[in-house]
């Protein structure tokens, strides 16, 4: 159910934070991972890409109430709306998980210095927001590759304590979403 190396980013340890950098053919495994997760320990997601799938998690979990009242979700449109979602969060015992985090990052609506420098801001929350239960960061590369979202996954991998990319598989093939 997971890709090969998935169990290796358990546990998010304290003090320390990892970014999966996967295509968006692996929403299902990251979705299964996050269940699995969630049996473990509560959980503060943002959600920058709009990939959180509740229905698909709680199929997961089996509908357990207890894993799934122990989710909290927060969805992101903006850079700045995931910047200030950081800068409120203060988690006492949930791990925090930042789904497709750059996807807010990418849109061009914001000028690149911009974005940049709210990277950079929301770089340093990150690192604070690790300090209590760990904390993972996952990334889909854009469709359209550019300089400037080069950049933006450099500067966010040159952070991270750990770093996992799956390798490519032939099986696993990304159809759009309709909705």
């Amino acid at each position: 159910m997971y890709p090969a190396g998935m169990n290796e980013l358990m546990p998010l340890d304290a003090g320390c934070w990892k970014l999966l950098l996967a295509p968006k053919s692996y929403r299902s495994q990251i979705l299964a991972f996050v269940a699995r997760l969630a049996e473990q320990t509560p959980l503060l997601v943002l959600d920058g890409g709009n990939q959180f799938n509740a229905y698909k998690v709680a199929r997961a979990v089996r509908g357990r109430s207890e894993i799934l009242s122990g989710i909290k979700i927060s969805r992101a449109f903006t850079c700045y709306q995931m910047l200030s979602m950081l800068e409120g969060l203060n988690p006492q015992r949930e791990t925090v998980l930042l789904l497709d985090f750059l996807a807010t990052f990418f849109d061009e609506s914001a000028s690149f210095a911009d974005r940049s420098r709210l990277l950079s801001i929301s770089l340093e929350h990150i690192r604070r927001l690790s300090l209590t239960n760990g904390l993972l960061v996952t990334v889909h590369p854009p469709a359209i590759v550019s300089a400037e979202s080069d950049s933006l996954i450099a500067q966010l991998t040159r952070e991270a304590d750990g770093m996992w990319m799956p390798e490519p598989s032939p099986n696993l093939i990304s159809q759009p979403a309709l909705f």
